[in-house]
């Protein structure tokens, strides 16, 4: 295998993991903010991520791009199967944006709440829809010799792929959660710490009722899994996740619950992409159809030039994300400009 081939797959989890990282957390706190009846709490939420919300984008056009750039083939199965599912998440991310930015601009019940609506739906909307996406490239999608796809977007609507779409839903709302109680006081802070407490619980049914399913939907993904030394080690540190969770929500060590959320996310999408390798997208009709990285990848060439984009870009968005953090130190109250 080419060291740039298994570099660039390396690469692609690094920029989700970076931005379900990244982007996760506001993500949960706008689903929370459905079920948040106080105006004056959805403010708060709101304005605890708006410093962070615009910029965390950058991480799927990097990896949307650089897909079409080194793996085209990849790309196009990828652009045919998920066309519905893509629009939809392209749309609830511009209704989210528009919500953020209108809310505020006329002192109205109706109008703020109109907004905040489309806000908190467009947060769901795309958890879900990306852990949809992620389930179905796992279970294998119909693709025929000749690296043909031959599915239809209510063959996407399968059960494994929707309870996929849940697990990511209720995950990054207990991850929003856990940075909602780092910056909030009072009870909108115990309200979210609640959120926390209870979340976890649901995630882990979620998880492994997951990975059963998985044993009957995808066994070829366990495959070697056991002398799989990346599997192993992240599973091990996604239980120790688990365990740091269960222990901080109960001793209110937001911060730790915070942490401990982000690894345990970084480790589940680590383990999908171990199970994987080398196959980037099974076939569920024959394995044998399935795209791989020694035989769908660009020209060498191309990709060391593309090795460029996530090399400088990557640094360059984790610096600024930690400058913005450093410059909202502290609680945030429903007042607060940025």
């Amino acid at each position: 295998m080419d060291p740039l081939q298994f570099t660039w797959f390396i690469l692609y989890f690094v920029l989700f993991i970076g931005y379900a990282v990244l982007d996760g957390f506001d993500l949960g706190m706008g689903v929370i903010s459905l079920f948040t009846r106080r105006q004056e709490d959805r403010d708060v939420l709101i304005r605890v991520i708006m410093p962070f919300w615009d910029g965390n984008e950058v991480w799927l056009l990097t990896a949307g791009g650089a897909l079409y750039a080194t793996f085209p083939t990849v790309y196009t199965i990828l652009s045919s199967a998920f066309a519905i599912p893509f629009s939809v998440l392209l749309l609830a991310l511009i209704v989210r944006a528009v919500s953020m930015e209108l809310r505020h601009m006329r002192h109205s019940s109706v109008w703020q709440g109109t907004f905040d609506m489309g806000f908190g739906l467009g947060s769901l909307v795309t958890t879900f829809v990306l852990g949809l996406c992620l389930a179905n490239v796992l279970r294998g999608l119909p693709i025929r010799n000749g690296g043909v796809y031959s599915g239809s977007f209510f063959s996407l609507l399968n059960p494994y792929s929707l309870l996929g779409g849940v697990l990511s839903l209720i995950t990054f709302t207990l991850y929003g959660a856990a940075f909602g109680a780092i910056k909030t006081r009072g009870d909108l802070q115990n309200t979210l710490r609640q959120w926390v407490s209870r979340l976890w619980v649901v995630m882990i049914v979620l998880w492994i009722c997951m990975t059963v399913y998985t044993l009957f939907e995808a066994r070829f993904l366990f495959e070697g899994i056991l002398k799989n030394a990346v599997f192993d080690g992240l599973f091990v540190l996604f239980l120790i996740s688990i365990l740091v969770i269960t222990i901080s929500s109960s001793a209110q060590k937001d911060l730790h619950s915070f942490f401990a959320g982000s690894v345990a996310i970084t480790c589940m999408l680590g383990m999908a992409g171990a199970c994987l390798f080398p196959r980037i997208i099974p076939s569920s009709l024959d394995l044998m159809n399935s795209l791989i990285l020694t035989k769908d990848s660009a020209p060498s060439g191309t990709m060391k030039v593309m090795l460029l984009i996530p090399l400088i870009g990557m640094p360059l968005a984790v610096v600024c994300h930690l400058v913005v953090n450093r410059c909202v130190k502290g609680k945030t109250k429903a007042s607060q400009e940025y």
